[in-house]
């Protein structure tokens, strides 16, 4: 099975298509928020910016690990899920 990349430009906030997406960004562990494609996740999901906090706040209970993922979700219309 060939598996190929697609680049589609736009917002990847709001993710084209139908069905369930992933939006992955990789960070590091510095604890601010302000600046690149956080900003339009912010716009768009206000409650990421809390959760990224309080992650940050808490972090010490789950180590500081190179690989660590963590994942959160939002619903379709903007609240969201943890």
């Amino acid at each position: 099975m060939t598996q190929e990349i697609s680049y589609v430009v736009g917002d990847a906030s709001a993710p084209q298509g139908e069905g369930l997406k992933i939006i992955a960004h990789v960070c590091n562990d510095a604890g601010g928020w302000g600046k690149g494609f956080v900003l339009p996740l912010a716009r768009r999901w206000p409650q990421t910016r809390t959760a990224y906090k309080t992650w940050y706040r808490d972090r010490d209970h789950v180590g500081r690990k190179l690989g660590l993922a963590v994942a959160r979700g939002v619903r379709p219309r903007g609240s969201l899920r943890l």
